[in-house]
């Protein structure tokens, strides 16, 4: 009897040593950056902070009065940005922006960081493509719905959450993956010659890389016009004549032309049709519930008002050329419904008792900022002053945004301004004549992204 009772004290103590390991390995590398565990140079710096995951439980630690929601685009309106705005007052913010959150999502990511501290400001960032109900699911919203399902509570009870960061086979393989990427990140990289030097393709906005979050310091003022230097390019592909005959003996092969820069690697170029994705079976709707997203916006902003919380909406902007792929894709009066009926419940949430009036701004549209030359003298930049790929745009236009919402300040003539029901019953005019004024200067790059062989036509 010894023996057994000795072999299985072993055993017991064996399994729970290596459990001890697996949960140390998990809570030191922190891979979701749940814990909160401090980054070591080289080792655990590269976290893959997937944000459907990681800021669900950031925001339990409650350190904040105010947020900022919405989809990837969102992560480019910094906290310190807003700090900045409000002298004088000790702003603590949090941006809960989550990487292709539909609107729904991010209704709930509000909830819950209200449930575990009372928000002062919120700051809602609306995407078209976040109020397709219609059945567009960009990854597995299992782990993010399960926890915002119930507001300020952690999902099944602290003891199987706490296990599942840390003996899960998905904890341990993205563990091994940060470690992986952090020493990659801190090798010293080799010094590239003026003959190999090739265009770096720029990171996805969406790849959940990490990013400031909370108010730390000032912004650096944001540049206010957009700057139309060609620098840097990628040449776009022409033929090459060929070379006469008597330049080389028939016996002497031709040389090959110089391969011009890829440019497929052009965040600007490309992206067409993939992005549609977004918009497929498009619909206010849910199929099976019935449930609408422009209620769950009107819930929102109700229950916003009566809790006292200052809210500002805002209508993301993109880079113009993504009108016309909504145009090509027939989405066209949708979108302009969509901007209608959002103008319409907020006015309506504004008319519906006492509380803060919650604020919409459009910076959509066709605006200087928006209509940022991509193809300058028939070469294609490669970085743009507002935005870092059609989709997203950069930390400076989220600064504007905020100082024109929140201090007035327009800073880009024409970038920014509320949106109204009469504002938006003038919309579609207004957009016919910036899109007849955008096609003028830019119909080759639609023509470019659309795949069109007439230059010029109109979508």
């Amino acid at each position: 009897m010894r023996a057994h009772v000795r072999f299985l004290a072993v055993f017991l103590a064996v399994a729970a040593g290596g459990l001890f390991l697996a949960a140390a390995f998990s809570a030191v590398v922190d891979p979701f950056a749940a814990f909160g565990t401090p980054p070591i140079p080289g080792l655990t710096t590269e976290k893959s902070r997937p944000d459907h995951i990681t800021k669900p439980y950031t925001v339990l630690r409650g350190d904040y009065d105010t947020l900022i929601v919405g989809s990837s685009r969102s992560r480019d309106i910094f906290c310190p940005d807003l700090a900045a705005l409000y002298p004088g007052q000790t702003v603590r913010c949090y941006n809960g922006g989550i990487a292709h959150a539909d609107f729904a999502m991010s209704r709930r990511m509000a909830d819950h960081a209200n449930a575990v501290t009372p928000l002062r400001r919120l700051v809602v960032a609306l995407d078209f493509f976040g109020f397709n109900a219609g059945g567009y699911t960009p990854f597995d919203k299992t782990d993010a719905e399960r926890f915002l399902g119930q507001p300020g509570k952690l999902p099944g009870g602290l003891v199987s959450d706490v296990c599942r960061l840390l003996f899960s086979r998905a904890a341990l393989e993205k563990a091994v993956e940060t470690i992986t990427r952090s020493r990659l990140a801190a090798a010293p990289r080799p010094v590239e010659t003026a003959d190999a030097a090739t265009p770096p393709v720029p990171p996805s906005p969406e790849a959940g890389q990490a990013r400031p979050e909370t108010a730390a310091a000032a912004p650096p003022a944001p540049r206010p016009a957009p700057h139309a230097a060609p620098e840097p390019t990628v040449a776009v592909p022409t033929p090459t004549p060929p070379k006469p005959a008597a330049t080389a003996p028939a016996t002497t092969p031709p040389e090959p032309a110089a391969a011009p820069a890829p440019a497929a690697h052009n965040p600007f170029l490309g992206f067409y049709p993939a992005v549609l994705q977004f918009y497929r079976n498009f619909s206010f709707t849910h199929p099976r519930t019935g449930a609408s997203t422009l209620d769950e916006l009107r819930d929102l902003l109700v229950s916003c008002r009566r809790r006292g919380i200052e809210t500002s909406v805002l209508i993301n902007p993109f880079h113009a050329v993504m009108l016309d792929v909504l145009r090509q894709a027939g989405l066209w009066d949708r979108y302009l419904a969509w901007k209608a009926a959002v103008a319409d419940v907020v006015a309506g949430v504004n008319a519906d008792g006492p509380g803060p009036r919650v604020a919409l701004w459009d910076f959509s549209g066709y605006n200087a900022v928006t209509v940022e030359p991509v193809l300058v003298d028939g070469r294609l930049r490669n970085e743009l002053e507002y935005f870092a790929d059609a989709f997203h745009y950069k930390r400076n236009v989220g600064a504007l945004m905020l100082r024109r919402m929140i201090a007035g300040e327009e800073a880009v003539p024409g970038f920014g301004r509320e949106l109204t029901p009469a504002e938006a019953a003038a919309e579609p005019a207004r957009l016919e004549a910036g899109h007849e004024a955008f096609l003028r200067d830019q119909a080759a790059y639609v023509d470019m992204v659309l795949g069109r062989a007439t230059a010029g036509s109109k979508p």
